[in-house]
């Protein structure tokens, strides 16, 4: 009984912080052209505070190190967020046959990464960047394949695991 507590536990945490994060993105998704630059521009200047010039002088421009954060930090999110939704709908559906997981996870994950960037048809100052929806793609299906990943390698790990048990007990 305690197991299943503790699971339920997990997966009201796994879930809370997959939809938070899903609402930050769609957030930021829907401001402003120009409220994302003020921010953007905002970010830029508390990071130059405290980041070796040099490092800046490489990276370029203002322009150049805004969309460098830009685009790093859209692929960060959606990597999270690959993670925490496919193992969100693993082991909330884990009686469930492995394709319809993946259907659902790989499904889900990318709709939302399409949407976001979908949507910026429909605000003003902002436009529809076929590349950014890709990296937003890309990025989720790569959280997807880490957790499937490691959910397989566990898998055979738990295998060699109950073969070296079953040998044991047969000595």
């Amino acid at each position: 009984m305690q197991k299943r507590k503790y699971y339920g536990v997990l997966l009201f945490l796994l879930w809370s912080t997959f939809l938070v994060l899903t609402a930050a993105i769609v957030y930021l998704s829907l401001q402003d052209g120009n409220e994302a630059k003020d921010m953007m521009k905002k970010l830029i200047e508390y990071l130059g505070a405290y980041a070796d010039k040099e490092i800046l002088t490489a990276w370029g421009d203002a322009d150049r190190i805004e969309y460098l954060l830009r685009q790093s930090g859209r692929a960060g999110a959606f990597f999270l967020l690959g993670i925490l939704g496919t193992s969100a709908v693993h082991l909330t559906f884990r009686r469930c046959n492995w394709l319809v997981r993946t259907i659902l996870a790989t499904g889900g994950l990318t709709a939302i990464a399409y949407l976001t960037e979908k949507v910026k048809e429909y605000l003003p100052t902002r436009h529809f960047s076929q590349k950014e929806m890709l990296i937003s793609i890309a990025a989720v299906i790569l959280g997807f394949v880490t957790v499937s990943f490691l959910t397989f390698l566990g898998w055979i790990i738990k295998g060699i695991l109950r073969l070296l048990h079953r040998g044991d007990s047969a000595n």
